[in-house]
């Protein structure tokens, strides 16, 4: 009977515990169960470590990467992006209704390429088709003023523009969904701001290109953008070489 009693004192304190523990905090809930593993292949190391020896955390280094090669991009393009027409206008001598319509044909060509570029992405991964096409687009810039500088034919100049435009805008959709594949879903909006640092990017790169179009000419502006364009590749290239990335160029 005294061990009954005692069973029965110490159910109603077992059971204000357990009630207790069912209200004890573990810590933060996860939306996504795997949020924690963005981005990362299995010989990464994991969040809040040094990657590659640097500072960066592994979490971090994929989107920054990223958000990276798509500013310096908006650098390279603001360089000489409002510069085409007056090298439409003054240097190839076309009227001003040929120069909107290769303005109509450049955003219609690069829809077609956006959905080859994103049919490439998902066989051969999404970093690497990003690269080649750019690589792609820098090669028609050169051969654009190669063209231009043998004096080929207006109409082949227009033509290599118009492909050597839609290359390289072709892929924005493909590191768009690698940026926000690998940033937590609290964060994504403040990634995508990136998009009006872009488009401010372009006045100032604009600056620097109205001045390296006073020192030595509009086409060694091109040179200069073509270059900055490579250039804008490499870290893309570092991520799908150096780090592996499996995981990340899935789609």
């Amino acid at each position: 009977e005294e061990e009954e009693e005692e069973e029965e004192e110490e159910g109603p304190d077992a059971t204000a515990q357990e009630r207790a523990n069912q209200f004890e905090y573990h810590g933060p809930v996860r939306e996504d169960p795997d949020e924690e593993n963005v981005g990362r292949s299995d010989g990464d190391a994991p969040p809040g470590r040094k990657c590659c020896g640097c500072a960066l955390s592994a979490g971090r280094t994929v989107p920054i990467l990223v958000a990276s090669a798509d500013v310096l991009a908006g650098l390279a393009a603001g360089m000489s992006v409002r510069y085409f027409p007056i090298f439409f206008l003054e240097n190839l001598d076309l009227p001003p209704i040929v120069v909107q319509l290769l303005y109509i044909l450049s955003p219609l060509l690069q829809i077609v390429l956006s959905r080859v570029a994103h049919a490439r992405g998902r066989r051969v991964g999404r970093l690497r088709t990003t690269v080649g096409f750019k690589w792609a687009g820098v090669a028609f810039m050169g051969a654009t003023i190669i063209a231009y500088v043998r004096g080929a034919p207006v109409w082949v100049v227009c033509v290599l523009y118009v492909a050597r435009t839609s290359l390289m805008n072709c892929t924005q959709a493909l590191t768009k969904s690698v940026l926000m594949d690998n940033v937590p879903r609290n964060e994504r909006a403040k990634w995508s701001a990136l998009e009006s640092v872009n488009m401010f990017s372009w006045s100032g790169s604009a600056f620097v290109g109205g001045y390296l179009v006073d020192w030595e000419g509009i086409v060694f502006n091109f040179c200069c953008t073509a270059a900055l364009q490579v250039v804008a590749t490499m870290p893309l290239v570092y991520l799908y070489s150096r780090r592996g990335g499996e995981k990340l160029e899935e789609t």
